[in-house]
């Protein structure tokens, strides 16, 4: 039986990774493996603004804007003032009754540091004239 020894000698630090991307796997240099971008870059509600009555509602949307691989985009709505105004996990903003102003917040499940705002004026509403 034969024994072999095998000496390596490294002068310089070098990162390497195993990638096998559509290729068997083979070691190269971590700089040469495609990075997937997997962050949250921005979350958009719409309507920025709007203005409700008591009695009405408004339906609000989030988008969030990620790299591919972020696979979760949903988003965790919260607002400033619940005496104000609800909102629904679908954006569903409901009047709780006062008047006022409220920021309704959708935040990233998949980074809650980002979120995206809009700003609610919640009025009285309007009496109907009686004939």
């Amino acid at each position: 039986m034969r024994s072999v020894a095998l000496l390596v000698v490294a002068t310089a630090s070098v990162s390497i990774a195993l990638c096998s991307c559509d290729k068997p796997a083979v070691v190269v240099p971590k700089s040469c493996c495609p990075s997937v971008d997997n962050t949250v870059h921005q979350v958009v509600v719409a309507p920025e603004s709007a203005t409700v009555k008591i009695g009405d509602r408004v339906q609000l949307a989030a988008s969030v804007d990620a790299g591919p691989g972020v696979t979760v985009r949903s988003v965790v709505w919260s607002t400033s003032d619940t005496t104000v105004a609800t909102v629904s996990q679908a954006g569903l903003v409901t009047p709780a009754g006062a008047t006022g102003v409220v920021t309704v917040t959708a935040k990233a499940t998949a980074d809650p540091n980002m979120s995206g705002k809009s700003t609610i004026t919640v009025k009285a509403a309007t009496a109907t004239p009686q004939r």
